[in-house]
């Protein structure tokens, strides 16, 4: 599984262009067959900081999406509504549940 992380720093003049577009971005991302998750979170103290979250199966369908009309979309909005951004991909080998608290499976 391959972790996709897009962590973007916005000006309070195009935070809400960015909301606006990410809305319809994570939308169609989550409709890809090979999206397994995507989630768009903002900072709680700071409200002009993002981070856009996808989980990929492998890196055969991430590098499909990085290539599609869809992530040229993202990486066009990213690079025009942001002051910064930062890119990262975290290859998650095996997972295994954590217990820690009693009783739960």
């Amino acid at each position: 599984m391959i972790i996709a992380t897009f962590k973007m720093q916005v000006t309070p003049k195009k935070r809400k262009e960015l909301l606006q577009t990410m809305l319809s971005i994570v939308e169609k991302v989550r409709q890809e067959n090979e999206c397994i998750k995507c989630h768009f979170y903002q900072d709680m103290e700071d409200i002009n900081s993002f981070v856009l979250v996808e989980e990929w199966q492998n890196k055969r369908d991430l590098n499909r999406y990085l290539h599609s009309d869809q992530f040229s979309l993202l990486n066009g909005a990213i690079r025009l509504l942001n002051e910064s951004h930062k890119m990262q991909f975290n290859t998650i080998l095996k997972q295994e549940p954590l217990s820690i608290c009693k009783g739960h499976k």
